[in-house]
């Protein structure tokens, strides 16, 4: 079975004049599966070159025509969904040369090891250092991305409507590939959305996902330009994203592809409501756990952003459409008495808040935004205040077109790094590592008269593996499945 072809193309014209080819996108890029809420991630090592690739052009990798559009063009509409993502070492095993890699792909994506050969390059010194993998995170305690371990060269994601259906999924593709030689596993990691939506620390989550212009339906002003995510497309800074080549530059490998990051992170559900009850306690009543998670949050369990409802949870569908400054004339909440500056959602989508001013803000905040597509795995705790000793978290998932300006900026600007915005020694709440035992991380939670302060904030997150992965076109993916064997 050849699912690579371009029979039935589904185009869609952006603003910018560039066309989207939707039957040449994976379907990761359009969808998070929120129908499919169960999912696997296959983590896979090449062992045979030739085998894999006759493996790989046998997948019924999902794209990203929606069901109308694919039933407009006669094209049957599965009820599972599998897309493909490959990692620099797997690039050069399956025929892309060592010298186009390191020319043409960004060195954060490649890695080097001692040898010269690309390497997982999340687990690296130098991005671990970028990253805040330190400590506890540090890439040598992973169960996967290790730099001890072999490479992730796949990653290949499943996803079904049910727990049968996954696992119908797995034999039918996976399975195989394994039993015949052509990958080893490194790890078959089972996630899911529940049915609240809510993570395990319970906050809805997957509120703030951006609108891609040409994609979707996606039209209206503040849709972000394609090339934040796909390669080869206009962007927000007025050019096209960078798409690497190959074959000499005669092929455009990169285009309409992008780099996915995942990464395992597991939460400390019962030290993170333990924490929140101590310091409820220790201000004698005046405030309660929920509300002081959830300043530290930016919403409320319900998904109810703080800046509309600063005070009680009114138990709504998540609202999205918010800002955080406005016109300027009449300030919303620029201060942080409502959404604390320091809360997790207003660091990692600052939106109209950051100090250039409102307008440069938006500008500033578009060009570094994040396709997310995270799950949780694990169960949920019969009471969440007790350790019951089980690993659960989030799959930390997103999509971008650079790893280094969106994901790594993100992750080390505006949530690592303890001066962002007017504050000091304040990293996020939620998702930043303790990097010091002599200055504890804070928060700060503005109030009227007097300020709200919590201290000595223990670690709620820990990473325990990832890596840095290329999502390419359906046409990449046949180009590589055809180059000749070495």
């Amino acid at each position: 079975m050849l699912i690579f072809t371009r029979n039935h193309k589904a185009t869609i014209l952006t603003e910018a004049s560039m066309t989207l080819d939707l039957a040449d996108i994976q379907g990761l890029v359009a969808f998070g599966y929120s129908r499919l809420r169960f999912s696997s991630f296959e983590f896979l090592h090449i062992k045979n070159r030739h085998e894999t690739k006759r493996w790989l052009k046998t997948l019924p990798i999902e794209d990203a025509r929606s069901r109308e559009e694919k039933a407009k063009a006669d094209v049957p509409v599965s009820s599972t969904a599998l897309n493909v993502a490959i990692g620099a070492p797997g690039l050069v095993k399956l025929g892309i040369s060592r010298c186009e890699l390191y020319a043409n792909f960004p060195p954060e994506f490649c890695g080097t090891d001692d040898e010269g050969a690309p390497k997982n390059s999340m687990g690296e010194a130098i991005r671990a250092n970028v990253l805040g993998d330190v400590g506890t995170n540090d890439p040598h305690h992973w169960e996967y991305g290790n730099p001890k371990q072999p490479t992730l060269d796949l990653v290949v994601l499943l996803y079904a409507k049910d727990e049968t259906e996954l696992e119908n999924l797995r034999a039918r593709w996976i399975t195989p590939a394994i039993d015949s030689g052509a990958v080893s596993q490194i790890a078959s990691e089972k996630s899911r959305i529940f049915e609240d939506e809510r993570e395990h620390f319970g906050f809805r989550d997957g509120l703030s996902q951006p609108d891609i212009d040409g994609i979707g339906g996606a039209t209206k002003p503040s849709a972000i330009n394609p090339g934040e995510f796909l390669l080869g497309c206009p962007d927000e800074y007025g050019t096209y994203s960078y798409s690497p080549t190959v074959n000499g530059g005669h092929f455009d490998f990169g285009k309409f592809g992008s780099y996915l990051v995942i990464r395992k992170l597991r939460q400390d559900v019962a030290g993170f409501h333990h924490y929140f009850q101590k310091e409820a306690a220790s201000h004698g009543g005046s405030v309660t756990a929920g509300w002081l998670a959830a300043k530290c949050v930016g919403r409320w369990p319900s998904g109810a952003p703080l800046v509309r409802y600063p005070q009680t949870d009114p138990g709504m569908e998540g609202d999205n459409n918010f800002e955080y400054v406005g016109d300027g004339k009449q300030p919303i909440d620029s201060d942080g008495l409502k959404c604390p500056i320091a809360a997790h959602i207003r660091r990692s989508n600052p939106r109209d808040s950051l100090d250039e001013g409102s307008v440069q803000s938006r500008v500033t905040v578009r060009r570094h935004r994040l396709l997310r597509r995270g799950r949780t795995f694990g169960e949920r705790p019969v009471d969440p205040a007790i350790d019951d000793g089980k690993s659960r978290g989030l799959f930390f998932i997103t999509l971008q077109a650079s790893i280094r300006k969106q994901f790594e900026f993100v992750q080390q600007t505006w949530l690592n790094d303890g001066k962002f915005s007017r504050l000091y020694e304040s990293p996020d709440p939620i998702t930043a590592p303790k990097v010091s035992a002599e200055i504890p991380p804070s928060m700060t939670i503005p109030q009227d008269p007097v300020r709200l302060r919590l201290s000595g904030m223990p670690q709620f997150v820990t990473t325990l593996g990832g890596g840095y992965f290329f999502l390419p076109s359906l046409s990449a993916m046949q180009y590589l499945c055809e180059l000749p064997d070495k």
